[in-house]
């Protein structure tokens, strides 16, 4: 064992679902405006475990 533990809320992945556009990568889907806090991903870094899962 290594002694590590997963994130409980990224359950390890190091990135959660983008609060600004909901995961969906885009603002506005008519005008396809680019979520400026995610850059398009939909995802972000795990504020608990600063993307580190």
């Amino acid at each position: 064992m290594t002694g590590k533990t997963k994130c409980a809320r990224c359950n390890g992945t190091g990135k959660i679902l983008c609060n600004t556009c909901g995961g969906r990568g885009i603002i506005d889907p008519y005008t396809r405006i680019i979520c400026k806090t995610c850059w398009g991903t939909g995802k972000i870094a795990c504020p608990a475990c600063q993307g580190k899962g």
